[in-house]
């Protein structure tokens, strides 16, 4: 990690976080400006709209906060922050010494083996950042509950198996169209988080690559790359009480106005 960081790398770091896709008909207030482009989700029955993360957090936006962890000598939060690499020595992968030294270099993967606290950790740093950057409007970063993620992840549609429509996790040719057991890879397990289509909400891989935290209990959804797509749908989800090789998270974040 770097050892200087001037405040405008700094606030760099932090906006390349938000490699998320513009909803054309709904713009961010210009105070907001500095999140760049985000994924707008239209109100989910009666509850109030909110923005997601179009892509699963990945090992650069991940490595920042521990970083800025680090750099404050928060070592108590960097503690259940820090990620558990020793977890790919359990996957069924070729050479787990390589993940277990590497993985994490990976910038534009998914960040894996981080604790449901650490992704708690990771909302918080963002919300007490851009809560700071600006008065007008309170910013609450969280892990989205079921109800959200699986909304988001049908676009809308909430009788969608997967997150790009149709039955199948395959196009008519066989192509998969998400990173699940069956897809084939070429070395790696996991792929960059933008690969494959996104969604109609401009989502990437709700259904596979990693499976995500969810806001209550320890519940993770939406599959992952050593998960037949069987059991990778939108409605499918597991039960995962540590950490693990195939689980990372999404953040959804609620704007709501001050009063004047």
């Amino acid at each position: 990690m770097r050892k200087t960081i001037s405040a405008l790398l700094l606030l760099s770091a932090i906006c390349s976080t938000f490699a998320f896709t513009k909803n054309k008909q709904h713009k961010l207030p210009k105070e907001l400006k500095g999140l760049k482009a985000v994924t707008y989700i239209p109100p989910v029955d009666g509850q109030g709209d909110f923005y997601m993360f179009s892509t699963e957090v990945s090992n650069m936006d991940y490595a920042e906060f521990l970083w800025h962890l680090k750099s404050e000598k928060r070592y108590e939060e960097l503690r259940e922050a820090n990620l558990d690499s020793l977890n790919w020595l359990y996957a069924q992968v070729e050479r787990p010494q390589e993940l277990v030294s590497g993985y994490f270099k990976k910038h534009n993967y998914p960040v894996v083996n981080v604790r449901k606290k650490g992704a708690e950790l990771y909302c918080e740093w963002l919300s007490d950042y851009w809560n700071k950057a600006q008065d007008r409007y309170h910013l609450e970063f969280r892990l989205p509950s079921k109800e959200e993620w699986q909304f988001a992840a049908a676009g809308g549609n909430e009788k969608l198996r997967y997150t790009w429509g149709g039955p199948d996790a395959h196009n008519a040719k066989a192509c998969y169209l998400g990173n699940f057991k069956e897809f084939e890879r070429d070395g790696d397990c996991t792929v960059p988080v933008t690969s494959f289509n996104p969604n109609k909400f401009g989502l990437y891989n709700m259904n596979g690559n990693v499976a995500e935290w969810l806001q209550k209990g320890n519940e993770a959804i939406g599959g992952a790359w050593d998960i037949p797509a069987s059991e990778g749908t939108i409605q499918s989800s597991f039960d995962c009480p540590k950490s693990a090789f195939n689980v990372g998270f999404r953040p959804i974040l609620i704007i709501k106005k001050k009063d004047s």
